[in-house]
This record gives C-alpha cells, structure tokens and sequence, in this order.
C-alpha cells in the first residue's frame, strides 16, 4: 500500500508540473525536427577505489537515436577488466537500454529502462533491473537540457558465491542536467543522479552520481573524462569474498579517461 501511495504522488506531482512547463514559451526546444543518431565506440583506464583499489583497462560501445519531439533510444555496453601480478581483481560489464516516447512537444515521456550487470569483485553474478516510468523535461535549449525521472524496478541480484537470486522492488528516481558548447551538441558536460530505494525499506537503497565530459579532438575523435560515485546502503553478503579478498565496501569511486570515434 505504502509503495502505490507512493508511485501514485509522484506521477500526479509529474502530471502537474506538466502543466505548467507545457507552455511553449517554457518548454519550446530549439532543435530542428528530425531523425539523427550516432555511434561511438571508445577504450581507455578506469581508477577504481573501493572494492578494488587500482588502475584497469576499459571499453564503451554506445548507440543513440532519435526523433526530434518524438521518441530516444540509448543502448550502452561498458565494463573494465583488470589483474594484480597475474590475478584478476577487477572484472564488470554492464549493458543499458533506454526507451522515450516523448508527448506534449517533447517535455513528457514515458520512459523504459533495461539494465543487466556483472560485477565480480562486488559479488554480483547477475544483476538486472527493468521497468517503465515517467520523465519529464522542462528545460530544452541547444546549450542545456533539464530532465528528472521515476521509474518503478525490479531489480534481480544473482551473487556468485551462492548463486542464490533475490528479487526486490525499487524505485529510480533522478535528475540528468546537460551543458553542450557548441550548436551540434557535439561537446557535452553531463550530470546525473539517482537514488533507489526499496519500496519496503528506504533505508535499503543505492544512489549514483556521474559526471562526464566529452571534447571532440579532431574530426570524429573524441576525449572524454568521467567520473561515477556509487553508494549500495546494504552490499551483497558474501562469506567468499571477506575470506579471500576484503569485505565488501559501500561505497566505490570511478574515474575513467577514455579515447573513442564517433560515426
């Protein structure tokens, strides 16, 4: 009851504010109409600092397209590999799936979200998180951009010690602001967060703050710098990894630096 009270605010809270930042004056994008999409595919180092603490290769593939005031599509596949003197101490991967189908000019969607994750070093065998929200965008120029979002998820977490599988239902809620320095929205700083509780427990939830910065060098090369601080309230348990390796931290740090095309 507690989690539909609270799904049923939030959308009504999101229904009203649509009224306001539907006025044209407000939500009005500069952006021409029309079809355009790119793929980038990027490799670099990833610092990582909690679970693990070191320096590790890393890749990034991304496809993004979209339809000026009418739907956006991202898929993301990332991950780091690395090894200590023979021994494999970092090993993660994850692939993302968004989906927006974007009405009233494109300042409310209704969002999709896929997620599936592998982290060994965090004892997370598998982890995958689905579900369908609302977002809604209330400031769009060429420059900026503004969203905040909530999506209700099902997160599966399958550890790799026991292999046991948990299901829980949280709730996504974020906001992504976006800064681009030129018209073709080429060189971007990005912010976003989110925070996830459990609907059962708000004391059980994860939390991720993420900066990015991407600088195109020279023709479709490109630079970017990131940064991501990951919070879990409650890791994953694992009798494993606190005998062989360390006990599982709360709190991890990532800066990556990475080189990519774009086409």
């Amino acid at each position: 009851m507690n989690a539909m009270k609270s799904l049923l605010t939030t959308l009504l809270l999101l229904s009203v504010l649509q009224l306001f930042v539907a006025n044209p004056l407000v939500a009005q994008s500069d952006m021409e109409p029309g079809w355009s999409d790119n793929l980038s595919i990027s490799a670099g180092l990833d610092w990582s600092k909690g679970d693990t603490d070191m320096i590790n290769y890393s890749y990034n593939f991304s496809y993004e397209a979209s339809y000026t005031n009418e739907w956006d599509l991202s898929l993301g596949i990332n991950g780091s590999y690395g090894e200590t003197e023979g021994v494999m101490s970092t090993n993660q991967h994850m692939m993302q799936l968004t989906f927006d189908r974007w009405f009233w000019s494109g300042t409310l969607s209704i969002n999709y979200l896929g997620e599936i994750e592998t982290s060994k070093m965090s004892n997370v065998f598998t982890r995958t998180t689905t579900g369908i929200g609302l977002k809604l965008r209330p400031l769009r120029r060429w420059w900026i951009e503004f969203s905040l979002w909530t999506i209700p998820v099902i997160v599966h977490d399958r550890q790799y010690d026991t292999l046991e599988t948990e299901a829980v239902m949280r709730e996504r809620n974020g906001v992504t602001l976006l800064f681009y320095f030129s018209e073709d929205q080429s060189n971007s700083l990005k912010f976003e967060y989110y925070y996830q509780p459990a609907l059962d427990d708000y004391n059980n939830y994860m939390s991720l703050f993420k900066a990015d910065l991407t600088v195109y060098i020279v023709g479709n090369v490109n630079l970017t710098v990131s940064f991501i601080n990951k919070y879990v309230s409650r890791p994953l348990e694992s009798k494993y990894f606190e005998s062989e390796y360390q006990v599982l931290k709360k709190t991890n740090y990532n800066t990556n630096v990475s080189v990519g095309i774009s086409i």
